[in-house]
This record gives C-alpha cells, sequence and structure tokens, in this order.
C-alpha cells in the first residue's frame, strides 16, 4: 500500500486499529492519547520516512527544550 493511501486510510481506522499502526510505525506501544492525536502522529511518521525528517541543525535544539521543560 502506497504511503499516499495509508494517510487516507487513517480518519476511517478505528482505535484499536490506530493502535496497531503505531505500534507498527514507531515499534513501541502507543502512548495514551486520543485517536486523533494518534492518527495525526502516525502521518508525520509516515511523512518523515518518505520525505526524510528534521535536520540535526533543528532536532538537536528541540530535544534540548523538551529536555529543559521536562526538568
Amino acid at each position: 500500500m502506497s504511503p499516499e493511501n495509508r494517510l487516507s486510510d487513517l480518519s476511517a481506522m478505528s482505535p484499536a486499529q490506530l493502535r496497531a499502526a503505531w505500534r507498527e510505525a514507531f515499534r513501541q506501544p502507543p502512548p495514551d492519547m486520543t485517536p486523533e492525536l494518534l492518527a495525526r502522529a502516525i502521518a508525520w511518521r509516515l511523512q518523515e520516512r518518505r520525505h526524510g525528517g528534521l535536520p540535526a541543525s533543528v532536532s538537536r535544539p528541540l530535544a534540548k527544550a523538551a529536555e529543559h521543560l521536562r526538568k
């Protein structure tokens, strides 16, 4: 199935199907979030795989800021 088809299928998936798609996309159990947020995160991951992720010059400062907020 093409990534474009998978993206359009997300809106029709049940919460259980979204949790299974999360496990497939992220290789870990899904967090406790709404089905809408799960679908958005899965869509982001599919697009990231297709088009590439953030450059390190952007992801490093974001990770640092997130760690700072956790503390």
